[in-house]
């Protein structure tokens, strides 16, 4: 009764394995940063940040007590055979039996009719008792869906802080570059270096993590987590190279991860930082010589409950170098001079966009110089809605006595001669 919809789930189940070992045995090659970037990685300065907090997602609602637990089990298996007993009639009604289909369809519809009628009533009976006594009660649902919640509120807090920590660890064990700053956005880079001798800039962000829970009667969870890393230097400079990873991986059983106060959960979270982590790091800075005869691969490895050891797979789904934007600062700044309204609106917006988070102090200088070309355009005639909303976005980041000596400079602000 159950054999051809087992048949049919282990085709499905043997594709996607199949699609799985020549997906990981035909991985892309990447770039690593170049050159040059690569040889001024001795130092960097961390930023670590999450554009998201942590989502849950459902395939199946959650059952409540052991009466949905009945009603879903038997629901499922008089679906099972129906199904079964619909393919019987139909392969006995087959039309390449040729003549003999006379006699093999009648057989069929008897044959079907018998196996859906009758498993249907077998399923009532044994689905029933067996989601009666599989479902736990509504306080132990009830219960475990609490330290779900928990855990998730606990992480959104410091998933950020989380996996800083993870990613120090990684730097520390995996390579031989220098953490410059101490946690701070400002002091790191307050130190004095010439502009081309600045410590690199890593700014990595968690852009995406979600807790996926699948199943009714037993619920499984499984961790998915999407991460984005890029080079600077300074502001003007834009981002020196950029790449994405993501990571999906089945942390376990709903219940048990969620036991002691959400225990097993939230070692799932933090193995699954560690595992994103240690590839961040060995994707984009030099590794240690022990690592390098090691092929890269030292404490990669993750313990599964066979007791056997895995290699988690982590994707890196995006790499590319982007083109470093100082000269173009440098271009648009002449003809902002020269009193072009429409490029000092686009410089403006292009300052409002820089990242406090990753540059710190250094960032704020230009902020100060968004806002000044911001109003430098208001002044000259062109007020729309689009500028004051960047400038009340710059507002934000900005202290009065910055706003105040960025007004007075445009306000004495006068076009250069540039007819030569």
């Amino acid at each position: 009764m159950k054999g051809n919809i087992n048949i049919k789930n282990l085709a499905i189940h043997l594709l996607a394995l199949v699609m799985l070992v020549s997906g990981c045995s035909s991985k892309p090659a990447f770039n690593p940063p170049y050159k040059e970037l690569s040889q001024r990685l001795d130092r960097v300065v961390l930023r670590v940040f999450t554009d998201t907090g942590i989502r849950i997602h459902s395939d199946e609602e959650m059952l409540v007590g052991s009466a949905e637990g009945a009603e879903y089990a038997a629901e499922k298996s008089v679906r099972t055979a129906g199904s079964a007993g619909g393919h019987i009639a139909l392969t006995g009604c087959n039309p390449q039996f040729g003549v003999a289909w006379v006699f093999t369809c009648p057989i069929g519809i008897v044959a079907g009719t018998a196996v859906a009628v009758g498993g249907s009533l077998v399923g009532i009976v044994g689905g029933g008792v067996y989601g009666a006594t599989q479902a736990l009660s509504e306080e132990e649902i009830y219960s475990a869906a609490i330290e779900l919640k928990k855990t998730k509120e606990l992480f959104d807090r410091k998933l950020a802080g989380t996996f800083r920590g993870q990613l120090v660890s990684a730097v520390k064990a995996h390579t031989e570059v220098r953490l410059v700053d101490n946690d701070t956005a400002d002091t790191a880079m307050r130190e004095s270096y010439d502009e081309d001798d600045l410590p690199v800039i890593l700014a990595v962000s968690i852009t995406g993590f979600k807790i996926i829970q699948t199943g009714r009667l037993e619920p499984d969870l499984s961790l998915q987590i999407y991460v984005s890393a890029d080079f600077y230097t300074v502001p003007e400079a834009g981002i020196l190279y950029t790449r994405k990873w993501s990571y999906l991986t089945p942390i376990g059983d709903f219940y048990n991860l969620t036991e002691n106060e959400g225990a097993g959960l939230k070692q799932g979270i933090e193995t699954a930082l560690e595992t994103v982590a240690n590839a961040v790091v060995k994707d984009l800075l030099p590794v240690t010589a022990s690592d390098a005869e090691n092929n890269g691969d030292t404490n990669w490895y993750a313990e599964i409950e066979d007791g056997e050891e895995i290699k988690p797979e982590v994707e890196t789904v995006f790499s590319k170098e982007p083109v470093p934007r100082k000269g173009w600062y440098r271009d648009q700044k002449k003809k902002a001079d020269c009193g072009d309204v429409d490029v000092q609106i686009l410089l403006g917006r292009a300052y409002a966009a820089i990242d406090l988070r990753i540059f710190g102090w250094r960032g704020r200088d230009e902020l100060i110089d968004g806002y000044y070309w911001l109003r430098v355009a208001q002044l000259s005639g062109r007020d729309d809605k689009e500028i004051v909303l960047y400038i009340n976005e710059i507002k934000k980041n900005l202290k009065a006595e910055e706003m105040i000596k960025a007004e007075h400079r445009a306000q004495e602000w006068r076009p250069a001669n540039c007819s030569s």
